[in-house]
């Protein structure tokens, strides 16, 4: 290990005199010519930094006007739909309860589906209840709904 160590040390001491052979072989104006090139290439970077931050700022400000834009329709959605959060809440707590209901029904034998389909019936009368509710209409329960019946409808085979 120790010789190897020793020999990395030699060739890298060998390497860097190379370099510094080199590096004086340079004039002072191409060493000059080098530096100003160098000077604009970072003064460059920089400017597509700030570009880049610029832009940055712009995208979270219109993220941020899109999302009160946002808030603004679904407040306006739910005042014409005559309703409030909580009530939106209570409406996917229902639909919540459907789910478990269909997924305990699934996982029931066949011949106990068959006896318990009053069960099922009842979930039947729950989907059609949230079907005629106004929140149905919400974008995120416009297609629960029905996916919901689907799988009713799959048990119940």
């Amino acid at each position: 290990m120790n010789t190897i160590l020793k020999h990395f040390f030699v060739i890298s001491m060998f390497l860097g005199s190379i370099a510094a052979v080199h590096a004086q072989d340079m004039t002072k104006d191409q060493w000059q010519d080098k530096m100003n090139a160098a000077t604009l290439k970072r003064e460059n970077l920089l400017w597509q930094v700030g570009q880049l931050e610029a832009s940055v700022a712009d995208l979270k400000n219109q993220d941020k006007a899109l999302a009160e834009h946002l808030e603004k329709k679904r407040q306006s959605i739910m005042a014409t739909l005559g309703t409030t959060p909580e009530k939106v809440k209570q409406f996917a707590k229902f639909l919540d309860r459907i789910d478990s209901r269909i997924n305990e029904i699934s996982k029931l034998p066949d011949e106990e589906k068959y006896e318990r389909r009053a069960e099922a019936d009842t979930v039947q009368a729950m989907l059609n209840t949230a079907t005629k509710n106004k929140l149905s209409y919400l974008s995120e329960y416009i297609d629960r709904i029905p996916a919901e019946e689907d799988r009713l409808d799959k048990v119940r085979q």
